[in-house]
């Protein structure tokens, strides 16, 4: 079973009893997209393909996710 749930870099910072401050887990969460050579920017070209291939997948109403 994969848990879909997310938290905010607060609510992180709650959990973690304020061990870090919400600047050094924005910071840590930065620096390991980074090193994942994630890539979160891309062209307005880009972004209109990605959603053109993702609405041929799944139909015009693709807001849900299929697998629920």
């Amino acid at each position: 079973m994969v848990c879909e749930d997310t938290y905010s870099n607060k609510s992180w910072c709650v959990v973690g009893q304020n061990l870090y401050m919400l600047k050094e887990c924005n910071q840590m969460e930065h620096e390991m997209c980074s090193y994942l050579e994630w890539i979160f920017h891309m062209k307005a070209a880009e972004l209109e393909a990605f959603m053109e291939r993702v609405r041929k997948e799944y139909g015009k109403d693709f807001q849900t996710c299929p697998h629920k």
